[in-house]
């Protein structure tokens, strides 16, 4: 996949390779296959993954955040949530909105795709009518068109948290449905719900105005295990339908995040298309 470069001061290296440590992958060619396990594609459930672009000087995005939310209540377990904290509208002020959830994932998202209003979202990364970025009040259908559509793969994961040290452990097993072509990365994200900060808002149907002081900020993404884009699946330019991969991860949660209110969030993504296969969520403490 052809990326974009980006200029990332050292601080920000030092926060990638300081807290997030990098997947601890089994050796090529990472095959598990289990004799006489033959996936049946029919019985998976293909999940959507909606990526918002937020912040909370953004007076707009607290209706955008309430429509992602009646998305999740149409769609429930199939839909998974990141909202992520970037731009000019991310940035800290003065008083009340000093605090900061930009992260170096989230800001290498926002340069790599160039969200160009706010709030967007981006659906399954895939791109719909020449665009990646969309209004949020466009993204039923496009979720519809998404889940008609038989899986491709099925993610397992299995975490070990060890509430005294924060340390988080994680086995992803991605198994695939159908034959396909191409090379695929594997994505594992951390996200926190229930954090209360002051958001601005220009919607009094959503709460007061200019500000919301109590404002319950939701998916809030936390950064990346395995860097922005991930860990190689396979090798080679295909996959048949029935190959398991397997691929390992570890990081430590900061003080300041609440496990029980964190969720990592897993995608299996297109090399070439950057879409979006499959994704999968689960509690840190489960």
């Amino acid at each position: 996949m052809m990326m974009k470069k980006f200029s990332i001061n050292i601080l920000a290296i030092l926060f990638i390779f300081g807290i997030f440590q990098s997947c601890d992958k089994i050796n090529a060619p990472y095959l598990v296959k289990q004799e006489g396990d033959t996936p049946n594609p029919q019985q998976a459930t293909r999940k959507v993954l909606l990526e918002e672009f937020t912040g909370h000087t953004c007076p707009n995005c607290p209706t955008g955040s309430a429509e992602v939310h009646n998305l999740e209540n149409i769609f429930e377990e199939q839909l998974v949530v990141i909202s992520i904290h970037a731009g000019n509208y991310a940035e800290p002020q003065g008083g009340d909105f000093t605090y900061d959830f930009r992260t170096p994932t989230g800001n290498e998202l926002k340069n790599y795709f160039e969200p160009s209003f706010y709030p967007s979202v981006m659906i399954n990364r895939t791109e719909y009518n020449g665009s990646t970025i969309l209004f949020i009040d466009n993204s039923q259908s496009v979720i519809e068109d998404i889940l008609a559509l038989p899986a491709d793969a099925v993610i397992s994961l299995n975490n070990d948290f060890n509430e005294s040290t924060k340390e988080l452990s994680l086995t992803i097993n991605t198994e695939f449905l159908n034959d396909l072509s191409g090379t695929f990365n594997v994505c594992a994200y951390i996200v926190e719900d229930s954090i209360i900060l002051p958001q601005i808002n220009n919607n009094e149907n959503i709460g007061t105005t200019p500000t919301i002081f109590d404002y319950v900020h939701m998916h809030v993404l936390r950064g990346a295990i395995n860097s922005t884009w991930g860990d190689a699946i396979n090798e080679g330019s295909a996959i048949a339908s029935g190959e398991s991969y397997e691929n390992t991860c570890s990081t430590t949660l900061l003080d300041e995040w609440v496990a029980k209110n964190c969720h990592v969030v897993v995608i299996v993504t297109n090399n070439e298309s950057n879409e979006i296969i499959q994704v999968e969520e689960v509690g840190v403490v489960e």
